[in-house]
């Protein structure tokens, strides 16, 4: 059973109803390790970060040495610091090292560290803890771990050996996705057709499927796969945003813009989605909004902001159209010195206006 499904389950409901009484009513619960890891999984999963960690310290103060929750610590300190000696040391103190999530954890951490010899062991360690029913699965997390990793070489070689994952409907989507990794749009986008064809409930099939269709500028079948995806999993917010990034791509404004304000919403940090939600008001004629977005950006943008020589140009533009020519001269300056700072980064051969100062 995937963690997800897991997640959802009455045993575990009532084993996190138990730990937040008792966290509400400060006193000490005596979960098993495992029931605190999963615990503390689960708030991570929901982007709760201090609950996770708070779950996982608790664990840790009734069972300093147990391998579950030091082993999903270590895979943290990896994942937020990329502390691969400080993930090491927690992993030192596992009690126990023969739990398949202590060599995965380990297979992680060399992962990490581009030590893929010693990645392959314990990889090969992880999945020799599982018996011939439970071997495809096994070797699906591995992969799955391969590819969040861009670990391409080990991915292959896994794919290549694995005799009882040939000809399955599971070596057909992990191929596709090792695949669309690589950036061969073409035969990923051919195996991820079979892969949601044999199982068209297949999430991360349809996920994979649409990212491809978009890299190949198929918009119309991104969008397709996206909303498959999202027919599964309703609060997919990156079928959300491919879907709204399509839509632009075809100018396709007004189906574009609420899907980009409602991901705007969500992530109000994330000042990326700015940029095309105010081009969507402006195309769609509403210029006065699109104006007080604009300049709400400009509050928070500098000549080093990814889109700040679009920003600049959009509120000189609307400035100039709505007769203040004062300002958008102003405004006009900035926008060229942020094109001067955006060409000597990367080299833009955009012609940077002779007023740059």
């Amino acid at each position: 059973m995937l963690q997800e499904d897991y997640f959802n389950t009455k045993e575990f409901r009532d084993t996190l109803a138990l730990y937040e009484q008792a966290r509400n009513e400060r006193r000490t619960l005596f979960l098993d390790a495992s029931d605190l890891t999963d615990v503390a999984e689960y708030y991570y999963t929901k982007q709760l970060r201090s609950q996770a960690m708070e779950a996982l310290e608790h664990a840790l103060y009734l069972y300093p040495h147990a391998t579950l929750p030091l082993t999903y610590k270590a895979r943290m300190v990896l994942w937020e610091e990329s502390n691969v000696g400080k993930a090491l040391q927690l992993l030192s103190l596992c009690d126990d090292k023969t739990y398949p999530e202590y060599h995965y954890t380990e297979a992680e951490i060399m992962i990490a560290d581009e030590r893929d010899d010693e990645a392959q062991r314990s990889l090969q360690r992880y999945v020799d803890c599982f018996d011939d029913a439970e071997h495809i699965s096994a070797v699906h997390d591995v992969l799955a771990l391969l590819l969040d990793y861009n670990a391409y070489a080990l991915a292959e070689r896994w794919l290549n050996e694995s005799t009882t994952l040939k000809d399955t409907p599971e070596y057909t989507e992990l191929a596709g996705a090792c695949a669309l990794m690589q950036g061969d749009y073409q035969r990923a986008r051919q195996l991820l057709e079979k892969a949601v064809e044999h199982d068209p409930f297949n999430v991360v099939a349809w996920q994979n499927l649409s990212r491809c269709c978009m890299e190949e500028n198929n918009f119309p079948r991104a969008v397709e796969a996206a909303n498959f995806a999202l027919a599964i999993e309703a609060d997919n917010e990156e079928m959300q945003y491919i879907k709204a990034c399509c839509f632009f791509e075809q100018q396709n404004y007004r189906d574009a813009l609420p899907l980009f304000q409602r991901l705007s919403e969500l992530h109000p940090e994330k000042l990326d989605f700015n940029y095309p939600i105010i081009v969507c008001l402006a195309k769609e004629g509403r210029d006065e909004e699109a104006k007080d977005m604009v300049k709400k950006a400009m509050e928070v943008t500098t000549i080093e902001s990814p889109f700040a020589p679009e920003f600049f140009k959009m509120l000189a533009d609307l400035s100039e159209e709505t007769g203040e020519m004062k300002a958008a001269e102003e405004i006009r300056k900035l926008q060229y010195k942020a094109e001067a700072y955006r060409a000597s980064l990367y080299g833009d051969d955009e012609d940077i206006n002779s007023q740059t100062t």
